[in-house]
């Protein structure tokens, strides 16, 4: 573990050293408050949003630790968990094409490749998050032990986040520098995930916990999609692949039903 850290830091030495040297290469070094100004207004909403966003994880981990015992919290803490790989791909590709919305003039292009590149992305995650499901109950005990069979459950609720993870309404917001409403919609996330954990925790246990962060990062999504229905006017249909979503969705849904 401890190799593995300094491993991380020096990886990360090398990256910024080789960014100092891109920024000499290429850039012209000037101090503009006017572009400080305009860019510390559009982050700020921006900073806020993944704060929120990161400590809903706590607050959960919190509300299992006061309700139940340490080695129920062991049990929550392994399964509460996304697949790695839709996270990295969708935010990823969500930051790349922030930059196509800058231009109001292309908005048509740049919502068709959206939709195009989401529909692509769900061809390739939405399999694997469907086979996951299917053998996770399989697998936990050999990845880990048998103490933590029970973390497969949870782990196939937080599985389901990829139907919400793969749609995209906020990468034209934050191209179109409408941060501020991003930061409104993490804040409901966060309200009515603490709200929901603190009644399905009482019904459905750790479950419950895992259920209130599904439904609230829906929501959270839900307001940027109308936001960008109504104030925007930019129909659903004209950056998410929705026949190609919803056929995906259901069938994870099946997939989880089956097994849970």
């Amino acid at each position: 573990m401890k190799f593995s850290i300094i491993g991380l830091v020096l990886i990360s030495a090398v990256r910024y050293v080789w960014l100092w040297i891109l920024l000499k290469k290429y850039a012209r070094f000037f101090l503009s408050k006017d572009f400080l100004k305009e860019h510390i207004s559009l982050a700020i909403p921006l900073i806020a949003s993944s704060l929120l966003g990161a400590s809903a994880q706590y607050v959960d981990g919190f509300l299992v630790l006061n309700k139940f015992d340490t080695s129920t919290f062991a049990i929550f803490r392994y399964g509460a968990k996304e697949f790695p790989l839709v996270v990295l791909m969708a935010n990823a590709m969500s930051t790349a094409l922030i930059p196509e919305f800058s231009s109001k003039e292309k908005m048509k292009d740049s919502l068709k490749m959206l939709r195009t590149k989401s529909a692509r992305l769900a061809h390739f995650l939405f399999p694997i998050t469907i086979l996951l499901i299917l053998l996770s109950e399989w697998l936990y005990p050999r990845i880990f032990n048998p103490d933590f069979a029970d973390s497969a459950a949870i782990l196939n609720i937080y599985l389901l986040l990829i139907i919400s993870r793969l749609i995209f309404p906020h990468t034209l917001l934050i191209g179109l520098k409408k941060t501020k409403v991003v930061m409104y919609a993490s804040m409901a996330e966060l309200l009515i995930n603490i709200v929901l954990s603190v009644i399905f925790i009482q019904y459905w246990g750790i479950e419950g916990v895992a259920f209130a962060t599904l439904i609230a990062y829906g929501v959270q999504k839900i307001i940027w999609v109308i936001y960008n229905k109504t104030v925007l006017n930019i129909a659903v249909r004209e950056y998410i692949p929705i026949s190609i979503w919803a056929i995906y969705s259901l069938l994870t849904l099946l997939a989880f039903v089956v097994v849970y």
